[in-house]
């Protein structure tokens, strides 16, 4: 039964047979009603869920960033379940140990973006090792030591949580972590509105995630991860139409490694690689964030520093060409030692479109191979490229 309708008189033997039979009836009428209502409230919470899938999904479906995830995910979890905070946990690969925290969403109270943690026993763990909801309450606690990592709970700062696997199967890639500063219930609706949010959550994460790894194939060469020819190119015609229309600098700097084809010819295609990868990352750890670094082809690298005054250009290029003479390249107990002459030309005085800049950068460039090479040259006009110089 659903309940009890009760009829009371102060007279005993008040109530006849045909009373009886009325109140059945009414009791009847009044079950079909509240049955009706029920099934009514579970329609409209039905309707309601599905219309916040749709809504999600759609969010997610235009996403462009993980942190665009976050925010819609908390926003959505804010209105529904007045979470305080909430956060996307990964799987640093598919049976690792360790997992890092992706984006946060509300105030990190010492969590850091980009911090990894092992997934032994912890919510966080037991969520992506099961692959399934996990849910933390002082009153009743799961047997972890942690929320996120060993140790946590003694001073954590919320009063629950509870992690969404982001895949229902064990091992998930990650979870969602909703937190609460005040005590908050947690009904089924919620685990089931929030369970479905998270796997809408990781499978559009594995599309951003193949995306993003189809744009970096594009745009990025797979030895030195700078970007590539085409996408040099690309980035120095927009630099070039930005300079124009608003007057700044602009500087092209060419690199070739000197004698390169010895280091292959000695060591083998393997430390030339190496070579190349190293020189990558001293290249760029040598100019600024906003600089765009690529591999224009073979051992030849191209930088776009932009909006930088000549005196800075001249001791970014001196300071990488010493940087690279003294640095010492080991592989597998063989150490070599390479320079690299560096060409320098600047928008719009040594050419004005992006073939222009390229030509004068690598004719000052190929000035320095003339020279002996290990040196840096300003373009200057009647300069030529290779000629009668020796790479």
């Amino acid at each position: 039964p659903i309940g009890f309708l009760l009829f009371d008189h102060s007279k005993p033997d008040f109530f006849a047979a045909s009373d009886l039979e009325q109140a059945t009836t009414v009791s009847e009428l009044l079950s079909a009603q509240i049955n009706s209502f029920q099934y009514l409230d579970l329609f409209r919470e039905r309707c309601d869920l599905y219309s916040i899938m749709l809504e999600v999904n759609t969010n997610l479906t235009v996403a462009v960033s993980k942190e665009d995830f976050l925010t819609e995910i908390g926003r959505i979890a804010k209105y529904f379940l007045k979470c305080d905070r909430a956060v996307i946990a990964l799987r640093q690969d598919t049976f690792g140990t360790r997992y890092i925290v992706d984006a946060i969403d509300g105030d990190p109270d010492g969590l850091e973006i980009g911090a990894d943690f092992p997934i032994e026993r912890t919510l966080v763990g037991r969520a992506i090792e099961k692959g399934r909801i996990q849910l933390y309450k002082p009153e009743s606690p799961p047997p972890i030591y942690g929320i996120y990592k060993p140790g946590d709970l003694d001073d954590y700062p919320f009063n629950s949580a509870v992690a969404f696997p982001l895949t229902n199967e064990p091992n998930s890639s990650g979870v969602l972590v909703l937190e609460f500063s005040e005590s908050h219930e947690i009904v089924d609706a919620d685990i089931k509105l929030f369970g479905m949010i998270g796997l809408n959550l990781g499978a559009a994460l594995n599309r951003l995630n193949m995306y993003e790894a189809m744009k970096e194939n594009a745009t990025t060469d797979a030895l030195t991860h700078l970007f590539n020819s085409r996408s040099l190119h690309e980035r120095l015609t927009e630099e070039v139409a930005r300079a124009r229309r608003y007057q700044s600098a602009l500087t092209i700097l060419f690199l070739d490694l000197d004698k390169f084809k010895a280091v292959n010819d000695t060591y083998g295609h393997l430390m030339g690689d190496f070579v190349l990868r190293d020189t990558a990352r001293i290249i760029k750890e040598n100019v600024r964030t906003g600089d765009i670094v690529g591999r224009y082809g073979g051992e030849e690298f191209v930088v776009i520093l932009i909006n930088a005054v000549a005196d800075d250009v001249i001791k970014t290029a001196e300071r990488i060409r010493d940087r690279i003479a003294e640095y010492q390249f080991e592989m597998d107990g063989q150490v070599v030692h390479v320079k690299i002459s560096i060409g320098v030309a600047q928008f719009p005085r040594d050419g004005d479109t992006e073939d222009t800049l390229i030509q004068s950068a690598d004719a000052a460039m190929y000035a320095t191979k003339r020279k002996g090479g290990n040196d840096v040259t300003l373009y200057q006009p009647g300069m030529h490229p290779k000629y009668n110089s020796q790479s």
